[in-house]
């Protein structure tokens, strides 16, 4: 680009000497002035012309000037002495190298480990807070470093699809008189809802049972209609929770959905893989005294129904078989779950992820 620069200077000077019918040969070069304040680029022709035209090269320079015509990249000329110096316009001439460098400019070469990168990840019962915002721009920014570093990769967003929070949320549609605001942002709206059940269940307890119930259910059964509730929180949520990242121009390439891996018997499968290392009493847990951790991993509830844990055991063992590194973007909050979860992955010969 900056040789382009100095060609059309060049051309620029030339054609000023034809214009003044200077019919002699010269070689029209140029060197970096020693102070910025004197210009981008400056040339010494006057001293080749001077010989023949029986003037003094300051005054040379000063004729060329005012048959200057400047082309776009130069902002203007003037004169220091006999030097002639150029002003580069700095936005058009930006413009051109960013144009010209295109997206691609300091990528590296192709490696040969691909990369899964899951963040942000919010359970869809509310809007993102600053927390998963943290995650989420730590998240895109890495993943855009890594793909200029040359790395195959994919985004994911991990939506917890069958949580708890989900089936509090579908008792409400199912039991508050709760409209939701089509005017106002979803993820909003779902969050005031699922705050109105916490409120609702502290002074009913006995609902729980109920949403309990919701949840075996939806997980056993899969009945149409509650599927249809279950897919409309989380649809609605998530719809909110996208518009927020576009706004931060995040992007995601893949959602991966949990209830998959329920359907898919991924789930059952993962525990059949643990089931030399668990143990039972009401819940079907993983004792990780003997590894330095004190808290037991609950893989299944005493009705069957089974956790956000297990579930994601399953993710990861899925992410590990199909990239060659696997990376998470986590809060400190998720520092035991961290633990645990890396734990009973080398249980079952799988790798752990890299986490952020």
């Amino acid at each position: 680009m900056y040789r382009k620069l100095e060609n059309q200077a060049a051309e620029t000077v030339q054609a000023a000497i034809d214009k003044l019918k200077w019919d002699m040969p010269v070689e029209i070069k140029f060197e970096q002035p020693p102070n910025p304040d004197m210009g981008d680029l400056a040339t010494n022709v006057a001293f080749q012309l001077a010989g023949n035209l029986k003037k003094s090269p300051a005054d040379i320079s000063l004729i060329i000037l005012e048959n200057l015509e400047l082309p776009p990249l130069i902002d203007r000329a003037e004169t220091k002495g006999p030097y002639l110096n150029f002003f580069i316009n700095q936005t058009r001439f930006f413009q051109q190298v960013f144009k010209s460098v295109g997206e691609e400019y300091g990528q590296l070469e192709l490696q040969d480990q691909s990369i899964i990168l899951e963040h942000t990840s919010a359970n869809p019962n509310g809007p993102l807070h600053i927390g998963h915002i943290r995650n989420a721009i730590i998240g895109d920014s890495l993943s855009r470093i890594l793909r200029m570093g040359g790395y195959p990769l994919e985004t994911q967003y991990y939506v917890n699809d069958m949580g708890r929070q989900i089936a509090m949320i579908v008792w409400g549609l199912q039991n508050l008189d709760y409209q939701l605001d089509p005017e106002k942002k979803p993820d909003v709206e779902m969050g005031k809802l699922y705050f109105q059940v916490n409120q609702t269940l502290k002074s009913n307890p006995e609902i729980k049972t109920e949403i309990d119930a919701i949840l075996k259910t939806y997980e056993q059964e899969f009945p149409p209609q509650l599927e249809e509730l279950f897919k409309e929180v989380v649809d609605k949520c998530l719809a909110g929770v996208m518009e927020t990242s576009q706004r931060l121009h995040i992007h995601h390439d893949k959602f991966v959905w949990e209830s998959r891996f329920i359907r898919e018997g991924r789930v059952d499968a993962i525990l059949q893989e643990l089931a030399g290392y668990t143990q039972e009493n009401e819940v079907l847990y993983l004792d990780l005294n003997q590894f330095g951790v004190e808290k037991e991993l609950i893989l299944r509830r005493s009705d069957g129904t089974s956790l956000y844990s297990t579930r994601d055991l399953a993710y990861h063992e899925e992410k590990a078989v199909k990239a060659d590194i696997s990376i998470d973007i986590l809060g400190s909050d998720h520092k035991l779950a961290l633990e645990q979860l890396s734990l009973a992955l080398e249980l079952v010969g799988c790798k752990k992820p890299e986490v952020i």
